[in-house]
Order: C-alpha cells, then structure tokens, then sequence
C-alpha cells in the first residue's frame, strides 16, 4: 500500500478485488481531483492508473526520534 494524489480531471470510481486469494472483499474506489489515498500499487487498476498518469506517488518520510534519557 502507497500513498497516491490523484491527478485527472474528472472523478474516478472503481470497486475492485483486494485481499488473500481465500479472503478477498471488494472495496470502492473514488477518486475526485487533488483526492490522496492510500492504495494497493499491485492491484492491476491502480497500476492502471499510474501508467495512465492519473496517480502520483507521494513520497512519504518517516522521522525516527531518539531520547536522551538516563
């Protein structure tokens, strides 16, 4: 799962198949402009998607903070 901005100009809707191969569920897509999700980048329609130029990733950083503590 990534973080994507959706960048088409008209709304997006899918409902597509996610999960293990004994316990998929569907689960509906929709994507309006300037929309960010959190999708499965393996699923063929969001790869879909992303070859189209409708989704772009965003580069997420993670911060690790340490304490001093003693």
């Amino acid at each position: 799962m990534k973080s994507f901005k959706y960048i088409g100009s008209q709304a997006h809707n899918s409902t597509i198949l996610v999960g293990d191969e004994g316990n998929k569920t569907t689960e509906d897509i929709r994507l309006a402009p300037g929309d960010t999700a959190i999708l499965p980048e393996d699923h063929p329609v969001i790869q879909s998607l992303i070859a189209g130029g409708l989704l772009q990733e965003i580069k997420t950083t993670t911060t690790t903070t340490t304490s001093n503590k003693k």
